[in-house]
């Protein structure tokens, strides 16, 4: 669960009590705001289970972490969660990049085996400030699928918010 507040702001107007409103609107249009997007992400990708897990970067440069909910984290605005779905039983990995470096991953699976395409949605702006305006939407969701083994790589690119989504046999 989330409360998110505030939730509405009038674009044409200069007094908004608060610049990361959720939505805007006008008396035709609605723009939904990257925070109202980075909020839909993780509400319709909710693991039931907290899972272990390790990851590390792909080139081997960097420390390797295990994260254990939110603790051990030792690489800086790095931040991950990894949980399973109770009712399909996918792995579902949360990554956000708040650095202005894009970052190699790793993501072995181990004790289970990947069954089918992964799907990746992504949110993603090399502008850490983009705003989506009327008639102009900078940050949007912007989903992928692919096949991977038991071991693939990742780039978790500057600036963003993205769901890993790995069904499992």
């Amino acid at each position: 669960l989330a409360a998110y507040a505030p939730m509405f702001g009038n674009a044409e107007s200069s007094l908004n009590q608060w610049a990361v409103d959720m939505m805007y609107y006008n008396n035709t249009e609605l723009v939904r705001s990257a925070n109202y997007y980075v909020q839909q992400l993780f509400m319709l990708n909710q693991g039931k289970y907290l899972l272990d897990s390790e990851l590390t970067y792909s080139d081997g440069v960097g420390s390797t972490y295990k994260i254990v909910g939110a603790s051990n984290i030792t690489v800086d605005k790095l931040f991950t969660v990894v949980s399973k779905e109770a009712g399909t039983g996918d792995i579902i990995v949360k990554i956000v990049n708040a650095s202005p470096e894009d970052i190699a991953l790793n993501i072995t699976l181990s004790d289970v085996s990947a069954a089918g395409k992964v799907t990746i949605t992504e949110l993603q702006n090399d502008n850490p400030e983009a705003v989506n305006t009327l008639g102009a939407t900078a940050v949007s969701p912007v989903t992928s699928r692919a096949n991977v083994g038991s071991n693939f790589g990742y780039l978790s690119m500057r600036y963003s918010a993205a769901v890993i989504r790995i069904p499992v046999a």
